[in-house]
């Protein structure tokens, strides 16, 4: 047995904590850019600025691509990131993007030897660079993946581990203009078991008739849990047999459920057929008076309608 934020909580990553190792890139960048800020303030006036090469502009282009690292690094490590994996890439990415930088705007104030200008400059750029893309890539990837397994979460009910109302009724609208057999089912006298047991033994009923549904391998045929004690399936067939041998299947297994060793449980079960040309709302409504009728002599059965 398991509840939705059991389940969450065994799933979900932590998010990421504004930890040492954080604060040493986020300072050590902040320090890059606080001694070229420092050094351009000194220099302004003492760069030789030859008209074709345009280097004072070029400083500060480099200044501001800079300034713009450093700002994208902060709101990376205060961001809540939820894959660490592409967390740690892109801080990579962009530290050492930051640092190839940092080495050209130094470069332009104070002439560097060219191995170092060139190689550390273009390398530290290209993996930067590189890593960014990684990072990206890795980032919309298991965000894509997340989204998809809390989309199914929102479908799927927790206790019985069936597709709940909202994914039963979404599945049936694909089948709008086919022939269809419904099944309704309800677990009799169950309010009774929930008033002199307690919730936690109607749980665990709810749950093991949720692993009998489960249990029943057949691709044509979809189950949920509406609610409550309450069920319902649905089969993509004109074989009335199919919906017979479903209902007894349930009607046998149901027995071996019991209810704190005293008795077994038993289930009213109500069938319908609806045409292709006809709503599903109306082969639900036929289901459900089935169900009732199936009550109305004395429960532990099947009926048509």
């Amino acid at each position: 047995m398991f509840s939705l934020k059991q389940l969450l909580k065994k799933h979900r990553k932590k998010y990421n904590e504004l930890n040492k190792i954080k604060k040493i890139f986020i300072i050590t960048l902040f320090l890059c850019v606080f001694s070229s800020s420092c050094i351009s303030i000194i220099f302004f006036f003492k760069i030789s600025i030859p008209h074709e090469n345009n280097i004072f502009y070029k400083f500060l282009f480099d200044t501001f691509n800079l300034l713009f690292i450093l700002v994208s690094f902060i709101l990376l490590q205060w961001g809540k990131i939820l894959v660490k994996d592409a967390y740690i890439i892109l801080s990579c990415g962009i530290f050492l993007w930051g640092g190839s930088l940092f080495s050209n705007l130094y470069n332009d104030i104070n002439i560097l030897p060219v191995w170092f200008s060139l190689w550390v400059y273009n390398i530290f750029k290209t993996i930067g660079i590189l890593l960014l893309l990684i990072g990206v890539f890795i980032s919309i990837k298991k965000t894509n993946k997340r989204c998809d397994y809390f989309k199914l979460l929102a479908t799927i009910d927790d206790l019985t581990e069936l597709p709940n109302r909202r994914y039963f009724q979404e599945e049936l609208r694909k089948y709008e203009n086919k022939m269809l057999l419904f099944i309704m089912i309800d677990i009799d006298n169950f309010k009774k078991i929930n008033d002199k047991y307690g919730h936690e033994e109607g749980d665990r009923i709810l749950h093991s008739f949720g692993m009998v549904l489960l249990n029943y391998k057949n691709s044509n045929i979809f189950s949920a849990r509406l609610g409550g004690d309450e069920f319902a399936a649905f089969i993509i067939s004109n074989d009335k047999q199919k919906a017979i041998i479903f209902a007894e299947y349930l009607l046998n297994e149901i027995k071996n459920i019991m209810v704190k060793d005293e008795y077994h449980m038993t289930l009213s079960i109500g069938i319908a057929c609806k045409f292709p040309f006809e709503s599903n709302k109306i082969g639900l409504q036929r289901a459900d008076k089935a169900l009732y009728k199936a009550k109305g002599n004395n429960r532990n059965r099947f009926e048509w309608e």
